[in-house]
């Protein structure tokens, strides 16, 4: 996967709160993170709806 903001490579990385555990993307050179949940909040503020 490439990172939108640098085109660099991102990487699955796991990561921990104190509640729960999620897989996302990371870019190791720009520090980009994206998950489920910031693709869905970033579709619904661009008027597009993904579930």
């Amino acid at each position: 996967m490439k990172c939108p903001r640098c085109k660099g490579k991102m990487y699955a990385e796991k990561f921990y709160d104190f509640v729960r555990t999620y897989d996302a993307w990371r870019c190791p050179s720009c520090g980009e993170v994206i998950d489920q949940t910031i693709l869905v909040n970033r579709s619904r503020s661009q008027g597009r709806f993904l579930v």
